[in-house]
């Protein structure tokens, strides 16, 4: 449950676990990650 330390949601978003962390994390490292996040999605 590390969602506020900006590593956590980057980690997830690579072993593919967006379900409560993919939109908000991607706004949250910011918007360089977006489209990756998006192609996620």
């Amino acid at each position: 449950m590390e969602r506020e330390t900006g590593g956590a949601p980057l980690a997830q978003l690579m072993l593919g676990r967006t379900e409560d962390g993919g939109a908000f994390g991607g706004l949250r490292l910011g918007e360089s990650f977006n489209p990756i996040i998006r192609g996620h999605l």
